[in-house]
């Protein structure tokens, strides 16, 4: 029993291009018979395919079992944070960063659940608004990051960083990212910016191949408003939101982003943590990488 319901409901949701994913999709059913589990699905090819209930928004499951990459997890998150279910993840793509077990724990893992000795963890989201001469173009809901990025001919884009309406930087550079803390190991880190622990209440602000040597990551407050916005573009410039959707910008154009009331809820395993996941997904295996 979980969450106070006599049968345990759980969501599955896969990455369609994977096909471990595919594969391990097609048994779970029988599995989740066997450990008393009920699954439903917002995925077509799951309900055409494997015969589950579809999923109703008037009855949330009590969790979601995601199969895929980070990639997938972000999606999943954007389906789920608005209706609080937590996600296990499983991963079935390449570094997995957001997902908590491999593949073949997954009966391990669900009999965890089931048994409620996991701990979840509250991931911290941003609300992003798009806004030309004052009037809102888009709104997106994020786990990772914003990126305002220049286009792949375009020179350099000059952006002006504001902190809760006060001016705190002009950058010239390839782009910049905002990132939550879940999102500092995604593009944040490949651009050079600090790892940070998941509950710390900040955002870092990382501009991408800053053309001046004193350009530098900000970390701010995550209750903080940071706006973007576009000086010179200098041709195409794009605003993507968790490298999933994009958007057009202009000259003058401004990209907000603050904290949403939102969160994602992450399912970990009892004998995990962060920095367990972060040294095993950067190659690191243990002790011996201390020695």
């Amino acid at each position: 029993m979980l969450g106070g319901k006599t049968i345990t409901v759980a969501a599955l949701y896969i990455n369609q291009s994977k096909k471990d994913a595919v594969q391990t999709a097609k048994i779970l059913p029988h599995l989740a018979a066997r450990l008393g589990l009920q699954l439903v699905s917002p995925q077509e090819v799951l309900i055409n395919c494997l015969g589950l209930t579809r999923e109703s928004p008037d009855n949330p499951p009590d969790f979601c079992l995601v199969l895929g990459g980070d990639g997938t997890m972000l999606a999943a998150a954007k389906h789920y944070a608005p209706l609080s279910v937590p996600l296990l993840g499983v991963n079935a793509g390449h570094l997995g960063f957001l997902t908590a077990v491999e593949l073949k724990q997954i009966e391990e893992a669900l009999t965890t659940v089931l048994a409620g000795r996991h701990q979840i963890d509250e991931r911290t989201m941003l609300d992003v608004v798009i806004k030309r001469r004052g009037e809102v173009l888009g709104r997106y809901l994020a786990l990772n990051e914003l990126v305002v990025t220049r286009g792949t001919f375009a020179r350099i884009v000059t952006v002006d960083i504001f902190i809760s309406g006060q001016r705190a930087d002009r950058y010239r550079a390839d782009g910049v990212i905002v990132a939550t803390p879940t999102g500092s190991t995604a593009y944040s880190l490949a651009a050079g910016g600090p790892v940070v622990h998941p509950e710390a209440r900040v955002l870092t602000i990382n501009p991408i191949c800053p053309h001046a040597l004193r350009h530098r990551s900000l970390v701010v407050k995550d209750s903080e408003m940071v706006q973007i916005q576009v000086v010179h573009a200098g041709g195409e410039v794009m605003l993507t939101v968790d490298g999933q959707v994009g958007y057009p910008l202009l000259a003058e154009d401004t990209v907000e982003g603050v904290r949403s009331r939102l969160s994602t809820k992450l399912i970990r395993m009892p004998d995990s943590n962060f920095f367990d996941v972060f040294r095993s997904r950067l190659g690191g295996q243990g002790e011996e990488d201390f020695r």
